[in-house]
């Protein structure tokens, strides 16, 4: 698998995540959605779930122009490396080999039940895309909560299965929830990624990917140089939010600058800080688990309404200078 893809791929992922009746309206899945962007072994899967009807594993790659070799390796590496499952390939058209050679593949050369779907998209929602792509998140999810969207228009031109019909996973696909969220940091850290999903869905890295199995849970920005992570599990068992700065050019040093004063200006009680190019916010108050992962959210929503619109718009912000940051 390649790298992650463009923003652009990765809005029409939401899409098809929060809309799963276009999946429906393709072929007969009921799908129930996992990750976007999920590593795998030299790379990404761009979006992966579960068909509820089949309980098989349903993987999904994406393009935004016509099929290449590089997409062809990855649909065909799936192939490859599935034991049983529903392919989809996405893309604005298909070059006639590369639907010739997955086909024969399928058909001629495995013996696993696979169905691969080659699906097109129509050239006007690449428009749109392009117009989406230029929204903030939150303007981008505003417009997709109020179904101001235009959603594409998706056809199958080319299936290959070696699946019977109505046919049931023999292996264990569930995605499972436990009962007890604090029987381990991967189940801490799953019960905070879907609190934060619910409360903040608008915060589009949280539909991302995460290693769940890590302490620490890293989020982008969308800029380089600055960092955002949550932890609900550490060696002081101290919940915090780090907001952190590393080898910063001068305008992401600046826009850092801007929200250490905003935060400095509205410190509140229940925060403790450390300021070192970052703002540590950490927590004591509560033994209750489900009540630290609330207030880590709220605390977080606060810090997002001050950072998101400075990183957004940071032409039309006043630069402050070093030497008016202080929080003491």
């Amino acid at each position: 698998m390649s790298k992650k893809g463009s923003r652009k791929e990765f809005l029409f992922h939401i899409m098809l995540k929060e809309n799963p009746q276009l999946l429906k309206q393709l072929w007969d899945v009921d799908y129930q959605h996992d990750n976007l962007e999920k590593p795998v072994q030299d790379g990404y899967m761009d979006m992966n779930g579960l068909d509820q009807q089949s309980g098989l594993p349903v993987m999904i790659e994406s393009q935004l122009n016509q099929s290449d070799d590089n997409h062809f390796k990855k649909v065909k590496r799936l192939i490859d490396e599935t034991n049983e499952g529903i392919i989809a390939w996405f893309a604005p058209s298909f070059r006639t080999e590369h639907i010739s050679a997955l086909s024969k593949l399928v058909h001629f050369q495995t013996i696993k039940p696979i169905k691969l779907y080659f699906v097109e998209l129509n050239d006007s929602f690449l428009d749109e895309l392009t117009h989406l792509n230029q929204l903030t998140d939150m303007a981008f999810w505003e417009r997709l909560s109020a179904g101001l969207v235009v959603l594409p228009e998706l056809s199958v031109v080319g299936c290959a299965s070696t699946m019977p019909d109505h046919y049931q996973a023999r292996d264990d696909h569930s995605i499972w929830v436990p009962d007890n969220p604090t029987i381990s940091t991967y189940y801490k850290n799953q019960y905070f990624m879907r609190r934060l999903s619910k409360r903040m869905p608008y915060f589009l890295n949280v539909h991302r990917y995460k290693k769940l199995k890590s302490n620490q849970l890293n989020f982008g920005t969308g800029r380089t140089s600055i960092r955002l992570a949550f932890s609900l599990v550490n060696r002081m068992e101290q919940p915090y939010i780090e907001f952190s700065i590393t080898n910063p050019k001068q305008y992401e040093k600046a826009m850092f600058e801007q929200v250490l004063n905003d935060v400095a200006s509205q410190r509140l009680k229940q925060t403790n800080w450390s300021v070192d190019h970052r703002i540590l916010m950490y927590y004591t108050f509560s033994d209750d688990f489900s009540s630290i992962v609330e207030e880590l959210i709220d605390q977080f929503e606060w810090l997002y309404s001050i950072y998101e619109p400075i990183l957004n718009h940071q032409e039309s912000q006043p630069i402050i200078k070093e030497e008016q940051v202080s929080l003491f």
